[in-house]
């Protein structure tokens, strides 16, 4: 199997996009408690509150392309911790928190 249809099946895995919408709800939390002065921390906070309020779920799928494009991730598959998982996730919120 190609690395490509590996990375196709984790995007369809809901094991994987339930561990990917907690670790953005984390990625809230943690915005709301980071320093005013972290670069792009306005957007940060505006997309923290939006996305804690009223589009965990939509913003996990549109974080999944990037999440399971992580070496980690990939690399784990199924088994990916939430480590791994979390680390892809903060690794790419300021591309979405514009």
């Amino acid at each position: 199997m190609s690395v490509y249809d590996e990375i196709y099946g984790l995007r369809q895995s809901s094991h994987i996009r339930n561990l990917v919408t907690v670790a953005l709800m984390k990625a809230c939390r943690d915005i709301y408690a980071e320093d005013v002065g972290i670069p792009n921390h306005a957007n940060r906070l505006t997309w923290a509150n939006v996305t804690i309020t009223t589009q965990g779920e939509s913003e996990a799928q549109r974080f999944m392309w990037a999440v399971i494009a992580n070496d980690a991730v990939r690399a784990a598959g199924e088994a990916a911790t939430d480590a791994e998982i979390q680390t892809a996730v903060d690794n790419v919120v300021n591309l979405f928190a514009v």
